[in-house]
């Protein structure tokens, strides 16, 4: 037997890819019924297919791993190698990933996606971008075992072993924001179709943290930057250290409320007067000192939710947790986590469909600290 036989999904990968060939083999000889029947198992499983681009758009090669997310604690197993690019549509069995893409001329990308049966093709490009690589703004943590606290969630008191990961000290700005709408074409978040004139706007309002954009944007935003989003473990852990504190500036509970957590809960009649509460309660992400952690990273509590990596998961009776694949968790309160009773820890979820981009809801990024 090989020695590769104890690597965490050796045996998998190979079955698959085995598999595949089947499929293909049924192709070219379609009146082989044995063939046929050997490969009908193969269409069970969604695949994967990758692309790999240099800063110039030009295709490049890279070796493409994949490490399984556990929905329940947020934790990634190993990287499993599935190819280099181009890499064709190889099959997976459904789950929740991220694909690392590790580039021949250094540097690497990390990708997430939910190859399922709801999700049957998944074709990715990953692109080596150089200056939007940097890890300008971050701060390192390392590798740990971590137990995540109460968010009354099946997640909770779960251990997770994280790797070294780095993560943003503030939350991804409007100003941010609009640089990558510029530089891609992506669509506007959603309430700046009450803003008439940009230029005017990012002048004033560019360092508060961009809003109205949903999980995939989020994602988009993060990939474009050579990151992704942090986990709820990697949030929860920077946010109270890996001893959990009550805030991210004290560990006693009693401590006062600090941050941007004060404003009032006013009624919100439509669009307009969501953001208008926006503009006037939000603080720039590099505000409020007083309330960053000891790393120095900002507005862990209050200012906007913060949109994470992690799918929703639902507690059952008889103790079973069911995955939410259309659900991702956001963490933080917002600036009126006082007056609605939100603490650090409080856990919302919300839909990854393209409607669902709140007038408090945005995020910061996260990365590896290797593939």
């Amino acid at each position: 037997e090989s020695q590769l036989d104890d690597v965490p999904g050796f045996r998998e990968f190979h079955l698959l890819r085995g598999q595949q060939t089947l499929l293909q083999a049924s192709y070219l000889f379609p009146d082989d019924l044995e063939l046929k029947q050997l490969a009908a198992v193969e269409s069970a499983f969604p695949t994967i297919a990758l692309e790999a681009r240099g800063e110039e758009g030009s295709p490049v090669v890279a070796e493409v791993f994949l490490r399984t997310i556990d929905v329940l604690t947020s934790g990634v197993g190993p990287a499993v190698s599935i190819g280099k690019t181009p890499l064709a549509a190889t099959p997976v069995r459904p789950g929740y990933y991220r694909v690392v893409v590790a580039f021949e001329g250094g540097g690497f990308r990390e990708l997430v996606c939910n190859p399922s049966y709801a999700f049957t093709e998944v074709k990715l490009v990953a692109t080596a971008n150089g200056e939007q690589g940097s890890d300008e703004g971050m701060v390192r943590f390392e590798a740990c075992e971590y137990t995540l606290p109460d968010i009354s969630l099946p997640q909770s008191g779960r251990t997770v072993d994280l790797d070294a990961f780095l993560i943003d000290k503030t939350e991804v700005s409007n100003a941010q924001y609009a640089e990558f709408v510029r530089s891609t074409g992506h669509p506007l978040p959603s309430y700046w179709k009450f803003v008439e004139d940009r230029e005017r706007f990012l002048a004033e309002y560019g360092d508060r943290p961009v809003v109205g954009v949903g999980w995939r944007d989020a994602v988009a935003y993060a990939e474009w930057c050579g990151k992704r989003l942090p986990t709820a473990a990697e949030w929860l852990r920077v946010a109270g250290g890996v001893e959990n504190r009550s805030f991210p500036y004290s560990a006693d509970p009693a401590a006062p409320l600090l941050g941007n957590v004060h404003a009032p809960v006013e009624p919100t009649g439509g669009e307009r007067q969501c953001w208008e509460q926006y503009l006037l309660y939000s603080a720039p992400v590099a505000s409020h000192p007083e309330a960053a952690t000891p790393e120095e990273i900002y507005h862990l509590y209050g200012n906007a939710f913060e949109l994470t990596e992690t799918m929703m998961v639902e507690g059952l009776d008889a103790g079973l947790s069911v995955p939410r694949p259309f659900d991702r968790l956001a963490l933080g309160g917002n600036w009126r986590s006082r007056a609605a009773g939100l603490t650090l820890r409080s856990a919302e979820h919300w839909s990854v469909g393209p409607s669902n981009d709140y007038f408090y809801l945005g995020f910061r990024c996260a990365k590896s600290v290797g593939p």
